[in-house]
């Protein structure tokens, strides 16, 4: 049906059945506060960075390392195997 395969969605529905309730709604609460902070954390770095006139005090490696961890984090959740 559509664009899954034929086992995927015999997959979905046993994980779904077989699972308690009470894990799946704890998983999927803790997965939407997660997305929820971690947008929050993201738009106060866009407007701490937006309001800062010069980079004094903020060192460049740790910028580098921030800047290289956010590019790792991006490249993994794009080429995940789900």
């Amino acid at each position: 049906m559509g664009l899954s395969k034929e086992g995927q969605n015999d997959g979905l529905r046993t994980v779904l059945l077989e699972t308690e309730p009470w894990l799946l709604v704890l998983t999927t609460l803790s997965s939407v506060l997660h997305s929820v902070f971690s947008f929050l954390a993201f738009k106060n770095d866009v407007a701490f960075y937006k309001a800062r006139d010069s980079f004094a005090g903020l060192s460049l490696r740790s910028l580098a390392l921030n800047c290289f961890f956010q590019t790792v984090i991006c490249f993994l959740s794009k080429h995940a195997p789900w």
